[in-house]
């Protein structure tokens, strides 16, 4: 096969977006990870020039099924119904926000209490905000402990096709 290379890995993340939170729990957790970015890692992707909001909660008289809605809706009704579930319930479990605190992201808090801000399309406030530590700083922080892990990263480079093997 001129003109292509193979790479075997336990996960392939194609992209850096929500991806280099999964592939770093998937490397602390002993899996050997695969990063393919079509730009530079770390200095290309819409990502890092977010907002640096986050959704993060879900508190009473917010609820999954709500904040399921929202996703579909505000995706126009295109969302991988069963992705979005997964993300939702995630987010209701903890799972999600807590993870980037750990890694040392700080979100805004007023009186101890994280500040929750209603993005446009949602029916209740659930995200967080990092306006002073911005999206570019918790990208860096993402960025430089992947760097720090065994994580292998291929920059500017596009994948066409997968060849998935059977793991019996």
């Amino acid at each position: 096969m001129s003109g292509y290379s193979v790479f075997e890995t336990d996960i392939l993340v194609i992209g850096t977006g929500g991806g280099v939170p999964a592939a770093l729990a998937a490397s602390e957790a002993g899996a050997d990870v695969v990063i393919v970015d079509k730009g530079v890692f770390g200095k290309s992707g819409s990502t890092r020039s977010s907002f640096g909001m986050v959704a993060g909660c879900v508190i009473p008289p917010d609820n999954q099924d709500i904040f399921f809605e929202d996703m579909i809706r505000g995706g126009g009704y295109l969302n991988n119904r069963k992705l979005a579930r997964i993300f939702v319930n995630e987010i209701a479990r903890g799972v999600i926000f807590p993870g980037l605190e750990e890694r040392g992201v700080g979100f805004d808090r007023e009186d101890g209490n994280l500040i929750l801000k209603k993005p446009a399309g949602h029916s209740y406030p659930r995200c967080v905000m990092a306006s002073v530590y911005n999206a570019l700083k918790i990208w860096r922080v993402l960025i430089r402990q992947t760097l720090q892990l065994n994580v292998e990263v291929l920059d500017e480079v596009m994948v066409t096709t997968l060849l998935p093997i059977q793991v019996e």
